[in-house]
């Protein structure tokens, strides 16, 4: 982190030469080298960076590894079938998760040629796809699918995220529940959540809460805590006064920090199983509550658990270590596939099109079309429904025990709850 937010010190947007693929040919002397500009617009500072900063680091060392390991992205011309290469300028600049900066930087990366720009964060994501739809730029989102960005972007959409809504993937840690459940009364959840606009969605009508009641549950009560968060007692205290069997915290690593030990003081540990949501879990809430507060912590990922003995996994390990110097996290690991996935677009349209006609609409219908792309078994193999544009609909049920990670279980698909969502992705 140290060698990236000093870099954005001293120019707050920069360029990497990267590439993605095998080693190939070097160009003839004197041919003019072939060039694909991709923005990433990042948060390695501000108030979500406990989750946004591993996320980024991962998105930008991918491309970094590619630039220093191999010349490019190696594809077969249409025309003349002779394999050619062409490097990837990468330009980012760190948000701070502001709108402001991030919509400032879009318009810079747009007049300099970017084709696709990667964001994190529904906040910034949300006044992006609008701006990327219109002028045929992709923006691949890091996280659930913004139902605002679905329904306010002009059509074409331009806009893949990373995984469906936040109520669909957090679906499946209610299911997961349910089909253990084993007393004969219903099972009841509870929900403490950060107060955004993104998260209050899942108490709409038909959402989460309704869900919830759907497969079998009691209730699923709902509590909220500010971004933010700094006292969560008042909230931890009405929620456990309604007995929940599972409580979910939908928070950033630092707010469930707050969240936990307020848990702990109050002495309610240890009466409900707790799980954390995609977005939110990683195993790096150790370091900021220790082991023990940590112990059964449940949380689905849509990557690969860090330790797992899969040539993805060993790849963003090594290049973690390399570039950053630590180790992996579950966070980093999602950046990384994102950027694996953006990559693998770009080969695919550079074969169908050519470099010459090579453009934003291009690249949009090679990723709406990836089928069964293989990362190593860092994600579950990736096909894109066109319909629903995202790229990784399963995750795995983990949790933390004695300090380490295990599986719970495979991948487990989410379940279809788009409440608020046009008709065209329903």
């Amino acid at each position: 982190m140290r060698r990236l937010v000093a870099v954005i010190t001293v120019l707050s947007l920069v360029s990497i030469i990267g590439v993605a693929c095998a080693p190939g040919p070097t160009s003839e002397p004197g041919a003019e080298e072939k060039r694909v500009k991709v923005g990433l617009v990042v948060t390695f500072t501000g108030p979500p960076a406990s989750n946004t900063a591993p996320m980024g680091k991962g998105q930008v060392d991918y491309f970094q590894y590619l630039n220093d390991e191999f010349g490019g992205i190696e594809y077969k011309d249409p025309l003349t079938g002779k394999p050619e290469k062409a490097k990837l300028d990468i330009e980012w600049v760190d948000t701070q998760y502001k709108t402001t900066v991030a919509v400032t930087a879009y318009k810079r990366m747009k007049d300099s040629g970017v084709v696709a720009i990667m964001g994190t964060g529904t906040d910034l994501i949300d006044p992006l796809s609008p701006l990327c739809s219109s002028d045929h730029i992709v923006l691949i989102g890091g996280a659930g699918a913004s139902p605002s960005a679905l329904n306010f972007s002009p059509d074409p959409l331009y806009y893949i995220a990373a995984h469906p809504t936040g109520m669909e993937l957090d679906s499946i840690i209610l299911e997961w529940f349910k089909a253990q459940w084993k007393e004969s009364r219903s099972p009841r959840a509870g929900y403490i959540d950060m107060d955004v606009p993104a998260q209050r969605r899942l108490a709409l009508p038909g959402s989460t809460v309704d869900y919830a009641k759907e497969i079998g549950f009691e209730y699923l009560h709902m509590e909220w805590v500010p971004f933010m968060v700094t006292d969560s007692n008042l909230e931890v205290t009405r929620m456990m006064t309604k007995e929940p069997d599972l409580l979910i915290i939908g928070h950033v690593v630092a707010g469930q920090a707050v969240i936990l030990k307020d848990m702990q003081r109050l002495g309610l540990f240890g009466t409900a199983t707790l799980a954390v949501p995609n977005w939110g879990f990683d195993p790096s809430v150790t370091n900021f509550v220790g082991d023990d507060m940590a112990e059964n912590l449940h949380g689905n990922s849509v990557v690969a658990m860090t330790t797992e003995d899969v040539p993805g996994v060993k790849l963003a390990s090594r290049i973690c270590q390399k570039y950053q110097g630590e180790g992996l996290s579950l966070l980093y690991e999602q950046g990384f596939a994102g950027s694996m996935f953006l990559a693998e677009g770009i080969r695919i349209a550079l074969e169908d099109v050519g470099h010459e006609s090579f453009d934003g609409t291009a690249l949009r219908d090679s990723l709406l079309h990836i089928s069964n792309f293989d990362t190593g078994g860092l994600t579950h193999p990736i096909t894109v429904d066109p319909n629903y544009p995202v790229y990784n609909a399963y995750s795995k049920i983990l949790v933390i025990k004695g300090g380490k990670t295990e599986v719970v279980t495979d991948w487990l698909k989410a379940p279809k709850v788009r409440v608020g969502l046009p008709e065209r992705f329903q």
